[in-house]
């Protein structure tokens, strides 16, 4: 069977804790999104995960269902 992705990380992203739930449904972290040695605070390299200009990107765990 050949190996298929399920889970990348937004720029800058480590993935962490892939974790089964009892339901079947996968949880994972998704640590500090849009740190790159070029970006700061001000201009991140990504503003994950809402995306939007006025606010920060965000640590976040989440959901992956069949």
């Amino acid at each position: 069977m050949p190996f298929r992705s399920v889970l990348a990380a937004p720029v800058g992203a480590a993935l962490g804790g892939a974790l089964p739930a009892p339901d079947g449904t996968l949880l994972a972290a998704v640590a500090h999104p849009g740190a790159t040695p070029s970006a700061n605070w001000a201009e991140p390299a990504t503003r994950w995960p809402n995306m939007r200009p006025d606010e920060p990107p965000r640590s976040t765990v989440v959901t992956l269902a069949r």
